[in-house]
């Protein structure tokens, strides 16, 4: 009995996922060799038909599948890079924040919608970092120069209680929730006027 080689089998792997409605058939000659083809086996003999259809949805499903783990390892790699530089990274998870940065000099927490919020700052490298979280994942993040110490801003008093509660109300309206830009400046203002009291 002769088998197929292996370039036929590829040959026809590729022929079958190129024409994945097309029939195709085995047939076995008189003297026993095989042979593949789309045409039905003359007169018959020892025709197999076979089903090559490649089920789509399957086929889409893995590939997208497949894509989610190609981003995942992606976004691994540069998190990796990211803790190794000692920066914040958009998608970071808190944990990875940690390893990246260590603990924040200061932190306010609050309830957006549905969603938990976290502002926290840190100081690295003559830097400042205002990071901002979302459901534990980091959304965004500004570096800026460290804020002037207390002590040079005795001049200019705290923020009231009052003025604090106005940042805060300004960080929950509805129109403000998709402003990131805006959604960061409010949270710098919170933390330097909660640091400040």
């Amino acid at each position: 009995m002769h088998a197929p080689s292996l370039p036929l089998l590829i040959l026809l792997l590729l022929a079958s996922v190129s024409l994945p409605a097309a029939a195709q058939y085995r047939c076995r000659a008189p003297d026993g060799s095989l042979s593949f083809q789309q045409n039905p086996c003359p007169d018959g003999h020892g025709q197999q038909k076979l089903d090559m259809r490649v089920d789509q949805p399957a086929a889409a499903a893995a590939s997208a599948d497949y894509s989610r783990q190609l981003s995942e390892l992606e976004r691994q790699r540069k998190v990796r890079e990211a803790i190794m530089a000692g920066r914040p990274m958009v998608s970071m998870t808190r944990a990875e924040l940690d390893s990246a940065m260590g603990s924040p000099l200061r932190s306010s927490s609050g309830q957006v919608g549905p969603d938990s919020t976290d502002q926290l700052y840190y100081q690295r490298g003559g830097r400042g970092f205002y990071v901002s979280l979302r459901n534990g994942v980091v959304v965004a993040f500004d570096d800026v120069d460290p804020p002037p110490a207390r002590a040079a801003q005795a001049g200019k008093p705290c923020p009231s209680a009052r003025e604090i509660r106005d940042i805060e109300i300004d960080i929950s309206k509805l129109a403000n929730r998709d402003n990131k830009p805006l959604q960061l400046e409010l949270n710098k203002r919170l933390l330097d006027a909660r640091a400040c009291r």
